[in-house]
């Protein structure tokens, strides 16, 4: 557990004293909104765990109702403390590159995210250790080559070039500085769940992109089977309450 908190303390918490002062509005705002029966969103928020440290989560809130009357509130978040992390050291280090080259080699090679580095044409320019866990091809065999080519489905490959060309060129898209889900291919061809984000850099007068990766498709299982568990232990519940 992140938070530090034993499972029966954090039954006693009052989610005013574990979440940040500074996100108890917008966290306040969201369990109403889900009370009142609305549609959550994902929301990024920070709590605070016991020792006092801040960490970053990303997730969304939910509420559960019986015969139309709120029964409780749920929150589940993905910690991203350390991929937030990681991704303002490298663009503090890819900022003072030409001072700090050995910094960003460390800080590459032993990100806990896939980190990719490509040209303002989409070709990879470097590839760390976990994009190769995560992807499977090695390198070597993925350097110099153009980057859509090898992880987005045939489907979704129309025209790409033109795609890549003006998000790169115009500075704006879909994908710049904000995170996305995607579904993308490994080596083997099997489709696996991919968040994604991609921040802009410029290194010896050459436009370049940083491509945070990160394998969420374990993470999404874990939650779709909390939320399962969650319907037959209320389904359990209302039926001892019918008999």
């Amino acid at each position: 557990n992140a938070t530090g908190y034993r499972k029966e303390e954090l039954s006693q918490l009052n989610y005013k004293k574990l979440v940040h002062p500074d996100y108890i509005e917008l966290y306040t705002r969201e369990r109403e909104r889900a009370i009142a029966g609305e549609a959550g969103s994902e929301i990024n928020i920070a709590f605070l765990s016991k020792s006092g440290k801040t960490l970053s989560l990303k997730g969304n809130i939910s509420c559960h109702f019986i015969n139309g009357t709120p029964s409780s509130t749920r929150g589940v978040f993905t910690d991203i403390t350390l991929k937030n992390e990681t991704e303002v050291k490298l663009k503090l280090s890819t900022q003072e590159l030409k001072e700090s080259e050995q910094q960003i080699q460390t800080i590459f090679q032993n990100a806990p995210d896939a980190v990719i580095l490509i040209d303002d044409k989409g070709n990879v320019i470097k590839w760390n250790p976990r994009a190769e866990e995560i992807f499977g091809w090695n390198a070597k065999e993925i350097i110099g080559n153009y980057l859509p080519d090898f992880i987005i489905p045939k489907e979704f490959r129309e025209d790409p070039r033109k795609g890549i060309r003006q998000f790169l060129n115009a500075g704006d898209g879909p994908l710049l500085n904000r995170t996305l889900e995607r579904e993308v291919l490994n080596k083997e061809g099997h489709l696996f769940s991919i968040e994604l984000s991609v921040s802009p850099t410029q290194v010896r007068d050459k436009h370049l992109f940083v491509v945070f990766v990160r394998d969420v498709t374990e993470s999404k299982k874990a939650i779709e089977n909390l939320r399962l568990s969650e319907e037959r232990y209320h389904l359990l519940v209302n039926e001892v309450v019918d008999y």
